[in-house]
């Protein structure tokens, strides 16, 4: 996913849901000196195992992290040369709301990159997949945990979130251009991207980034 960014030596970028930091710190290798990148996470827990994460890097001066609601994002508009958010936008409860803000923040020619978790395109693979997920993955959790209900979240989750043509449409809906996305592993993952274009942004009075 941070390949089909393609950042570039002084980008601002924007990982959204960025949590544990694995994405930030990948690119935070790639942006030079003058580049910043922007941890962006509602959940305290995760942003600290990044923390620590980025404590242990090469690149602490050149990240910042910033807690909060992507769907209500603390930035002003038209900030970023790039926005990525990688197994994520399927958390959002109002996933139209985080696209849109995503959206905001990029500057005209920004680009949007997700990496999600998906269903797979093949009928037989499917089936495979939906067993294993919705049944022996809970019965295991059963098994050794007694939990199985916190094996079945990431399944439906799944099965809920919007198939590729669907995200697409959504995107293009928003304003993105040059909008398409690549099926991995028959699709169990897929990498959604697209190109804000337009008028630039209003510059709002959101502070934070």
């Amino acid at each position: 996913a941070v390949d089909v960014l393609a950042v570039k030596p002084g980008d601002r970028i924007i990982d959204v849901c960025g949590g544990t930091a694995d994405l930030t710190i990948r690119i935070a290798q790639e942006i030079g000196p003058e580049g910043q990148v922007y941890l962006y996470d509602i959940n305290r827990a995760m942003m600290e195992i990044g923390r620590h994460k980025i404590s242990k890097s090469s690149a602490v001066g050149k990240l910042s992290l910033i807690q909060g609601d992507a769907e209500q994002m603390a930035c002003r508009s038209g900030q970023f040369e790039g926005a990525i958010v990688g197994f994520g936008i399927r958390n959002l409860t109002h996933l139209d709301e985080g696209l849109k803000e995503m959206h905001r923040v990029l500057k005209p020619g920004g680009k949007f990159v997700c990496l999600e978790f998906s269903r797979p395109t093949s009928p037989w693979f499917r089936w495979l997949y939906d067993l294993y997920s919705f049944y022996f993955m809970p019965w295991i959790g059963k098994l050794f945990t007694g939990h199985p209900e916190a094996y079945t979240y990431l399944p439906e989750s799944i099965r809920k979130f919007p198939l590729q043509e669907e995200l697409s449409a959504k995107l293009r809906d928003i304003g993105f251009t040059e909008v398409s996305y690549r099926n991995l592993t028959n699709g169990i993952a897929v990498i959604h991207q697209g190109v804000k274009a337009g008028e630039k942004g209003e510059r709002g009075e959101r502070q934070n980034c």
